[in-house]
C-alpha cells in the first residue's frame, strides 16, 4: 500500500502544531495580541503537501489554536489562525518535524 503524502501530514498535525507552539515567535506573538491563554491546537487544514526526496515531505497547512479569556479581562480573541510551512522526514521509520514556520498568523476576534 502505498501512503499519500497528504495522510502522513494529516496523521503530523498535531506534532507540526506542537513544534510551532515551542519554537515560533511570530506564532506566540499573536498569542499576547489576547487576553487568552493557554492555546492549544484545535484543528488543521492541509493546503499542500508533496515528496521531497526519499523520506522527505514538504507541506503547506492551516492551523486553529484556542485559548480562553478569564473572565475578569476584557475579550481580545481567543482564537490564532496560522499558515504555515515546513517538512516532515522519515527517521528509523517514524516520521518526526524536521521544520516548521508560520508564513502568516491572525487573532480572530469575536463579534
Amino acid at each position: 500500500m502505498v501512503v499519500k503524502p497528504e495522510q502522513i501530514v494529516e496523521d503530523m498535525l498535531t506534532e507540526i502544531a506542537g513544534y510551532l507552539l515551542v519554537r515560533d515567535d511570530d506564532l506566540s506573538s499573536a498569542f499576547m495580541e489576547t487576553n487568552a491563554s493557554p492555546f492549544e491546537f484545535d484543528e488543521g487544514e492541509i493546503e499542500r503537501s508533496r515528496w521531497a526526496g526519499r523520506g522527505r515531505i514538504t507541506f503547506l497547512v492551516g492551523l486553529t489554536f484556542v485559548g480562553e479569556t478569564p473572565e475578569e479581562q476584557g475579550e481580545n480573541g481567543e482564537k490564532v489562525e496560522a499558515a504555515a510551512t515546513g517538512s516532515l522526514v522519515d527517521v528509523g521509520g517514524k516520521w518526526t518535524v524536521e521544520s516548521a514556520t508560520t508564513t502568516s498568523t491572525r487573532v480572530v476576534r469575536k463579534g
